[in-house]
């Protein structure tokens, strides 16, 4: 027999081959089960690592909530209440007693007595709080600290960025009706600054506590 009349082995597949579509398809099937499996899984782990850090948020957002209802941080409560204050004066000696109260916090402000203590109530809520909150957080740290205080404009009603602008971009101008003044201007506006963005930061906590599901 001559070489040339060998007959080469077909090696080439049908694919018309029943048995190879079966293999082929289970494999084919296989893979796809694998992959919607796999993105299955880390959505959900992903969904239980947020849902435990949202539950983690709501816990530092009552804790925080009920510290101030209690009123276990004197601190914190003065800057609660300083914005109803501020609206219910009518006679000299309110505006009196209330210029005492700021007499008060300035001195606690200059010796960062009131930054580290709310500095320190803040810390287990930064760890979990939302943006926002955070930023007010920011926010209001940097108004304590007196000395070229920055914030995030954008966040706060027209009100508040036009009173900012009109005594701490400029010459203070806020003028406050007490029989004895008894801080400078910039003094207490640093002050009701703090008060107002305070005050934001615990609406802002208490409106995303009644979200459902709570905000991200």
């Amino acid at each position: 027999m001559r070489l040339g009349s060998i007959k080469k082995p077909n090696m080439s597949v049908n694919l018309k081959n029943p048995y190879f579509i079966a293999i082929f398809t289970a494999l084919l099937a296989g893979f796809f089960s694998f992959i919607g499996t796999w993105y299955t899984a880390g959505k959900q782990y992903e969904n239980i690592l947020l849902e435990e850090r949202l539950n983690s948020r709501r816990i530092a957002y009552h804790n925080f909530l009920e510290k101030i209802d209690r009123m276990d941080s004197p601190e914190i409560s003065k800057f609660l209440h300083i914005g109803t204050a501020i609206d219910n004066l009518i006679v000299d000696a309110q505006y009196q007693a209330l210029e005492d109260q700021f007499e008060i916090m300035v001195k606690n402000l200059y010796d960062y007595s009131i930054y580290w203590k709310l500095s320190s109530d803040l810390s287990l809520l930064r760890l979990y709080a939302s943006d926002k909150v955070n930023q007010y957080a920011d926010d209001l740290l940097s108004v304590l600290t007196i000395v070229a205080p920055e914030i995030e404009l954008s966040n706060y009603p027209v009100g508040f960025v036009e009173f900012w602008k009109a005594n701490m971009e400029s010459q203070c101008k806020y003028s406050f009706y007490a029989i004895t003044e008894k801080v400078q201007c910039e003094e207490r506006v640093i002050i009701i600054a703090a008060a107002e963005i305070f005050n934001l930061m615990v609406n802002e906590m208490r409106n995303e506590l009644m979200q459902v599901p709570l905000s991200r």
